[in-house]
């Protein structure tokens, strides 16, 4: 399924609702807006692991502080990374949205959803 920003928005937010036991997410730039950080406080309440591969020292200060406040998280770095991955047991986002707050409210973006069958 193809995303413009807005599906994309709506498909994120459904993909770390319905993440039951796992959800990576693979994105360079992290600065997580309210209602992104409140998704993926919900999700690690339900024991969600969350796995978090972003670009070296792109996670720093209050940003930094506020995601370790997951119980559920782990942060991995990679010094050249550039993808846009999101995935759960049942669905993966490819697509050009850092989990970037700014890119929410104002960049075009756009993806593609694909669900696992069975």
């Amino acid at each position: 399924m193809f995303l413009n920003k807005d599906l994309f928005i709506e498909q994120l937010f459904a993909l770390i609702a319905e993440a039951k036991k796992e959800l990576v997410l693979v994105v360079p730039y992290v600065k997580t807006s309210k209602e992104v950080f409140k998704a993926l406080q919900e999700a690690s309440k339900r024991g969600v692991e969350v796995l978090m591969v972003c670009r070296e020292d792109c996670v720093k200060g209050k940003e930094l502080d506020k995601l370790q406040r997951l119980e559920h998280l782990t942060i991995l770095a990679h010094p050249n990374l550039h993808s846009k991955i999101y995935l759960n047991e049942q669905h993966i986002i490819v697509g050009s949205m850092n989990l970037y707050e700014y890119s929410e409210l104002f960049n075009r973006e756009a993806g593609i959803m694909i669900q696992r069958n069975g």
